[in-house]
Parts: C-alpha cells; sequence; structure tokens
C-alpha cells in the first residue's frame, strides 16, 4: 500500500521559545512539597531537565505519581495549543480549515516504567480514517522513552520516534501501528498529542457534522474544534454561516484526493506452525530469537501454558480457552476471542449491554504485526484475576476487567 502526504510520516519543526508547552506542563505537574528543591535545582539546569527527571518527585510506591494520560485543559497551555495548530499545524497540511482535537492528551511514562501502550491503530477504536496524528514530546525521546510506530501500514518497520523538544512528529495513526516499550532509560518520558482533519477531507471522514443524530462523541464541536481560515476558533453559528455552505454535497466521495483501497487477503493457505517455524528460525538465526521478534511464535512457545489461563467456564461447568487462532486457514494468522468473536456477530441483546465492538479480538488479527508476543493485553482483556492476585499481596491492584468481552462470556456462556 502506498499512501500520499500528508498521510505519511514527517518530522515538523517548531521554535520552542515560541510555544512553550515545556514551562505549560511545568506549571501542571506540581510536585510534591518535599521535591520542590529538586525542581528548582533542574529548573536552574533549564525546564526540560525539570521534566526529564519528574520521576524523582513520584516514585513508583507512591500515591502521586501523574497520570499516564490526562487531557490538557489547562488555559494558557491551550492559548499556546491553539497557536501552535493556527501557525505550524495548518502551515504543515496546507489547509487553511482544519479541524482538531479539543483537548489534547497528556502522556506520561516514568523511567524505569513497563510499556503503557500495546500495539494499536486508532481506526480499532472508531477514529475517523482521515485523522492525521501529532504527537509532540516535550522531553528528549529515544529507544524506550519513546513512540514506536510503523511507517506504513502493515509494514511492520517499527522505529522508535527520536526526537527533542522543537520537533513534533506526524503520523498516520489511523491505520499505522503504534506502541510503547519498557521504558529502560533515565529519563521520564512526557509528550502530548492530538489528532486533525484537514477539511478537503471532511466529506469522506464519517465525522458527525453538529446536530447530526449519529454518535455525539465524534461529533464536531464535541470532540473537535474547528480554526477557521483567518486563524481563530469557530463557533457554532460561525461554522454554520461561513463552513457548512461551501461544503461539497458530503453524501458522495467525490473530489476526494485520497483513497485508501482495502488490503487484499491471501489467496493461498497459510504455512503450517512447523514450517513458520523453521522459517522464522532462519530468519532471525535462533528459535529464541524468533520467539522473541515473531508473534506467531511466541503464541506458539507459550500456547499450552496461555491456554490454561485464558479461560472461561462455560454452561456445564467445562473450563474452556477463550483464545484461539484465526479459523480461518486462508487468511493471515492472528489471534482472537471466541466469545468476543460469536457476541460481536451475534449483536448486542439490548443498548444499555457492554457489547463487543469490531477490533482485532473479534477479528482473530491479534499479534499481526507486532515485534513479539504481547501477553499484558491477553490478560487484560479476560480480566484473570485469580492470575493476577496469585503471590500478590492484598494491597497490589489486578488489572481492570473488560466490560464488552465480561458481558459476551456471562450471555454466551449460558
Amino acid at each position: 500500500m502506498s499512501l500520499s502526504p500528508p498521510f505519511v510520516e514527517e518530522l515538523i519543526p517548531y521554535d520552542p521559545d515560541e510555544f512553550d508547552f515545556v514551562s505549560n506542563v511545568q506549571d501542571i505537574l506540581e510536585p510534591p512539597e518535599a521535591h520542590i528543591g529538586d525542581l528548582e535545582q533542574a529548573e536552574g539546569e533549564g525546564a526540560l531537565a525539570a521534566l526529564g527527571q519528574i520521576h524523582r518527585w513520584f516514585p513508583h510506591s507512591g500515591k502521586r505519581r501523574p497520570r499516564m494520560r490526562c487531557q490538557l485543559v489547562h488555559a494558557d497551555f491551550i492559548e499556546t495549543y491553539h497557536r501552535f495548530v493556527r501557525t505550524v499545524v495548518r502551515s504543515n497540511l496546507e489547509e487553511a480549515v482544519v479541524l482538531f482535537e479539543r483537548c489534547p492528551n497528556l502522556r506520561i511514562q516514568l523511567a524505569g516504567e513497563k510499556s503503557l501502550t500495546a500495539p494499536h491503530r486508532d481506526k480499532d477504536h472508531h477514529h475517523s480514517e482521515a485523522e492525521l496524528n501529532f504527537w509532540v514530546p516535550l522531553t528528549r525521546c529515544f529507544g524506550g522513552a519513546s513512540l514506536w510506530v510503523e511507517s506504513m501500514p502493515g509494514k511492520g518497520d517499527f522505529h522508535a520516534l527520536t526526537v527533542e523538544p522543537g520537533m513534533a512528529a506526524r503520523f498516520y495513526g489511523n491505520q499505522c501501528l503504534h506502541f510503547t516499550k519498557d521504558n529502560d532509560t533515565d529519563l521520564t518520558r512526557v509528550s502530548f498529542d492530538f489528532r486533525v482533519v484537514r477539511l478537503r477531507d471532511l466529506g469522506w471522514s464519517q465525522i458527525p457534522h453538529p446536530g447530526s443524530p449519529e454518535a455525539a462523541r465524534w461529533m464536531i464541536f464535541s470532540y473537535y474544534d474547528v480554526m477557521g481560515a483567518h486563524g481563530h476558533v469557530l463557533s457554532p453559528q460561525e461554522w454554520a454561516s461561513q463552513v457548512a455552505p461551501c461544503l461539497p454535497d458530503l453524501s458522495t466521495t467525490a473530489g476526494n484526493q485520497y483513497h485508501q483501497p482495502p488490503r487484499p487477503s491471501s489467496c493461498r493457505q497459510r504455512s503450517r506452525s512447523p514450517e513458520h517455524l523453521k522459517k522464522c528460525e532462519a530468519k532471525w538465526g535462533s528459535a529464541r530469537q524468533a520467539r522473541k521478534n515473531c508473534a506467531r511464535c511466541g503464541w506458539l512457545a507459550n500456547r499450552a501454558q496461555l491456554e490454561q489461563v485464558l479461560c472461561y467456564m462455560d454452561s456445564s461447568g467445562i473450563t474452556r480457552p477463550w483464545v484461539a487462532e484465526n479459523p480461518d486457514s486462508y487468511q493471515p494468522w492472528g489471534l482472537g476471542c471466541l466469545l468476543c468473536h460469536r457476541a460481536f456477530l451475534a449483536g448486542p441483546k439490548d443498548e444499555s449491554t457492554p457489547w463487543p465492538s469490531k477490533s482485532a479480538f473479534t477479528d482473530f488479527t491479534y499479534g499481526l504485526g507486532m515485534p513479539g508476543l504481547l501477553q499484558q493485553p491477553l490478560y487484560r482483556h479476560g480480566n484473570h484475576a485469580r492470575l493476577q492476585a496469585a503471590g500478590r499481596s492484598q494491597t497490589q491492584l489486578v488489572l481492570p476487567q473488560n466490560p464488552e468481552h465480561a458481558a459476551a462470556a456471562q450471555t454466551l456462556r449460558c
């Protein structure tokens, strides 16, 4: 698949003095009183150093750890953010009118902290395919203290975005897998991100317009604000009078400058497990490296153990595994959830029931394109509190339950 700009990865320079996000975020991240001296000392070396060492303020065992993800609604930050969209983003996209995420997300990964984001595409979470991701680091980002992305959908060439303040990254996170690794550096990673849609792409974006009866979450003036041609954020009244009358017929996609063709499906049966293992061992040099770098090899090596843990009890009282490989041998290999797959095909019992939405677990595509098998999302999906509690003290938290999986299990096992 080939994509055209701006649906390709690009690094974008900007003036960090003009857009002083670092100071804005420092004002939001107040350290505990015991570490005020650390902040003052770090500020003597620059605001960047202070942010990079915030793990000193919030020890892993403490209760004052900053949230990994929170929406930035601080007034000073929003003012700087709007100027950034007006000046940098519109210029980069060569678009006068853009839809942009109303509240950017602050992301913090402390030094030495485990991976916080499993490989995913924003499309899996129902985002519009017209969205472009802008990722703005506020500390030096490299290796484990960065975001890992693939350059093209399905290419699997995962690489860390190596950037510093004064450089933003744009990538097509809707279709390209991206994730974090364990932060094995001595610096905390602080960044924020947001999504943007060009006005020219609105016709095929499937984004609900103001007043639309469709899902309110993604509606313009709900999830998105609009930066007008004159550089100020439009009100709904200004949208209705200045922009809406000039839009093309949104019932068609005529005039689109970008169209993503569907991925071709495999027309031959995928290789059997022994053949795959042999091929990967030759590719990576050893069986151990194959398990480390290939999700399928990691699954085959740990399948017996995982099937004993990733399970549920059916109506007859028999414990059965819910995780399985893609049953269609003419499709690429992938893992999925038997319960969520059946529930997704059946449809919700009623509107109040959390019901599985289309995802890797309903499509048997979990593991595709991943650099090795990540088991933690599998545990999270099935809410395996029994496994989590083993050998842990009562004060340690278990992973939260996936309500969609739980609803499917409760209904389908009856």
